[in-house]
């Protein structure tokens, strides 16, 4: 974060409109990433909570929340730029989009550009093994999807 904090803040001193714009939108985001960072790290919470019909993500600032098992349709581990994520795919991703704020919406409708998963999940988030913690929500998911069918 604090190297895109510096980068955004040199971005702000150029004279080219866009530069500056892109500048302020690094510096707002990437500072508001480092601060719900170091608030995670004095409040901290679980990052994926599991329960028979939902999970909840609760690992970064642009979390999705209570996500119903109904929803998913595809949950698997990826690497984008150095980082390992746990992604889900949801069933209907404009109905999911639609209930989130806005705010939260842009984040995640921009991510659409790099990655086909709506709920992203960075592993910096997750305490132990990325793999683990997808097994054990394809546990959960199997199970909720048994249990409709």
């Amino acid at each position: 974060s604090i190297v895109f904090i510096a980068i955004g803040m040199v971005m702000l001193m150029q004279d080219q409109g866009g530069v500056v714009l892109l500048g302020g939108v690094s510096v707002a985001f990437f500072g508001m990433s480092g601060v719900y960072c170091a608030y995670r790290m004095l409040v901290p919470k679980p990052a994926v909570i599991l329960t028979a019909d939902a999970f909840y993500d609760q690992a970064s600032l642009g979390a999705a929340g209570r996500v119903l098992w109904s929803e998913v349709e595809e949950i698997k581990v990826y690497d984008m730029m150095g980082q390992s994520f746990l992604g889900v795919k949801v069933a209907d991703p404009e109905e999911f989009l639609a209930r989130c704020p806005g705010w939260k919406r842009s984040l995640m409708s921009a991510n659409r550009a790099f990655v086909d998963t709506q709920i992203n999940i960075p592993k910096v988030g997750i305490r132990g093994s990325l793999e683990q913690v997808a097994q054990e929500m394809l546990g959960h998911w199997e199970r909720a999807k048994s249990q409709h069918n």
